[in-house]
């Protein structure tokens, strides 16, 4: 992927709500968060760095590309490293303390974060995002009809079977604004 697209991925990680979440809580500041090149293959070489953090912060580089440089690695895996990362802000060994603290960031990750993939509606139905147990990276054209096949949105009527989130906000969007126009044309 281009390096655009690998922007686009440091900043969904920057504006993430679970990550912003913990970040708040733990009262952490990261000055720069960058890419950095594979090194290793992951699950094979011995050395494999996924991620570093310098000076506490000062900046974070992690990895964002797999093996090949085709393509990404899985978002959920992305932000484990980003938490792994991050609990250098406060310990820079892998000792107990260090294990501890990085578990609790990604609990805190994973529950302060209403979209990481599990909620309920309002009957009490348990529902998941698409692959949310391996990282869900959101695609303009995703389909998202089938998080709520039986549900109903607050206010409204049953979401249309088979059309994606993104073209049922669009709908509504031309809705609204030929509603105003309606109403700018009776005000003249």
């Amino acid at each position: 992927p281009p390096p655009e697209k690998a922007m686009e991925l440091l900043r969904q990680l920057a504006e993430d709500s679970g990550v912003r979440a913990v970040m708040q809580k733990h009262k952490y500041k990261v000055n720069l968060l960058s890419e950095m090149h594979p090194e290793g293959k992951v699950g094979v070489s011995e050395v494999c760095v996924l991620g570093y953090n310098v000076n506490q912060g000062q900046e974070i580089s992690l990895r964002l590309r797999t093996d090949d440089l085709r393509g990404f690695r899985r978002l959920r895996d992305i932000k484990l490293t980003l938490m792994h990362e991050l609990a250098h802000n406060e310990y820079r060994e892998h000792d107990e303390n260090f294990k501890t603290l990085n578990s609790l960031l990604v609990r805190e990750l994973e529950g302060l974060d209403w979209r990481a993939g599990h909620a309920r509606t309002l009957g009490g139905t348990s529902r998941s995002r698409p692959g949310s147990g391996e990282g869900w990276l959101y695609q303009p054209g995703d389909e998202d009809a089938n998080l709520s096949k039986d549900g109903r949105t607050v206010g409204g009527d049953a979401p249309t079977t088979g059309a994606s989130a993104a073209a049922s906000a669009a709908a509504a969007a031309m809705r609204r604004a030929a509603q105003e126009q309606d109403g700018d044309a009776m005000n003249e």
